[in-house]
């Protein structure tokens, strides 16, 4: 059914995440509020963009999404996002093949997904799910079956990313240490950034963010209100004051920054009510997780990235406020890939996937 910002979505669209995903104690609690702000005239997606939502109660839902900005690969894409669904194969050929007509209709040449509106919010879906693992914020949920409906449905992994996890280690404070050491006669310097500087400064951050992402795969721009409401605000409030780093050019400009959260998933608490101030000291496991790390373009390949990780390492490790570590999310390939200290780590993998229409 075609969607427009007239209309509010059903109680049932939210009662079908629940039902799917009941018996799964790790599985996330929907964010609604946020979920119902994305779908609203409030939203700056829906002055050019447009949705349709495919939904079958309690067994499967799916949003189908076109915007002039959405591209992939230079081709011009639509995205599916807030996929949600039961092991039914038959139930996804037939929904997905909606979404897949109705896309055409608007020219679109390639289905990437998931992907629920853009890059900033929730998207991919992990590969080596358990039902052990506490999820972290911003991280994908996904049973174990979903690949294999994407594989089934004629979608092919498009890019993969990874989570490392680095447990507590002797040698870890010594290794950031002896990278910042190396890296302390630079062009630029490197502070800590708490939640009142990025807020303050977000005008500056946005327009470090836009330079630094927009060539990501599956980057479509936000609009400042929608940079605001969807990643800097919400960002404020779980971001660790202590261990978040920003990094300037001896001129003052901001080149780099680092924000990073404590691992919340323990709590399984909805986003809304999750704070620093407020949920840090009722953590029993303190992992420091690297939310988002973004250098200028014409900084990378300084090593400023790696100057500003072993930073936010030792603010964590050397005042004794987490144990371990984890490079959130990083897309395979990229640069960020190579910052990965050398000692025993694990892996937690993912990837979003297309289909060519």
């Amino acid at each position: 059914m075609p969607f427009t910002p007239k209309h509010t979505l059903t109680d049932d669209f939210f009662h079908t995440y629940t039902h799917i995903y009941q018996d799964y104690s790790n599985a996330p609690l929907e964010n609604i509020g946020q979920v119902r702000y994305l779908f609203s005239a409030e939203h700056d997606f829906f002055r050019d963009g447009k949705a349709v939502i495919a939904h079958q109660s309690n067994h499967f839902r799916v949003v189908g999404l076109v915007h002039p900005g959405f591209n992939y690969g230079g081709r011009k894409a639509a995205y599916f996002g807030f996929w949600e669904t039961k092991n039914h194969l038959d139930i996804n050929k037939l929904c997905f093949r909606q979404i897949q007509d109705w896309a055409k209709n608007f020219e679109a040449e390639i289905l990437v997904g998931p992907i629920n509106f853009s890059t900033f919010g929730s998207y991919r879906i992990r590969l080596d799910a358990s039902k052990d693992d506490a999820v972290f914020l911003g991280e994908p949920f996904s049973p174990p079956y979903y690949q294999n409906i994407l594989t089934d449905l004629g979608f092919t992994p498009c890019e993969t990313y990874t989570t490392t996890i680095i447990p507590h280690h002797p040698d870890l404070l010594g290794y950031f240490q002896g990278v910042a050491h190396s890296l302390s006669v630079s062009d630029w310097t490197i502070s800590t950034l708490p939640s009142e500087q990025w807020i303050d400064q977000a005008s500056d951050f946005y327009s470090l963010t836009a330079d630094i992402f927009a060539n990501n795969p599956g980057y479509a721009a936000l609009s400042y209100n929608d940079f605001m409401r969807q990643v800097a605000v919400p960002l404020s409030r779980v971001m660790c004051p202590h261990t978040s780093v920003v990094a300037r050019h001896k001129v003052g400009a901001i080149i780099g920054y680092v924000v990073t959260i404590p691992n919340y998933g323990e709590l399984r608490l909805p986003t809304s009510e999750l704070s620093f101030a407020a949920c840090y000291n009722q953590l029993k496991n303190k992992m420091l997780i690297g939310k988002t790390v973004g250098v200028k373009p014409e900084y990378r390949g300084k090593k400023l990235q790696f100057h500003m990780t072993a930073e936010a390492g030792i603010r964590a490790l050397s005042t004794n406020l987490y144990s371990d570590i984890a490079m959130a999310l990083m897309r395979d390939g990229n640069h960020s890939a190579k910052v990965k200290p050398p000692l025993p780590s694990y892996d937690r993998k993912y990837a979003l996937y297309s289909q060519l229409l």
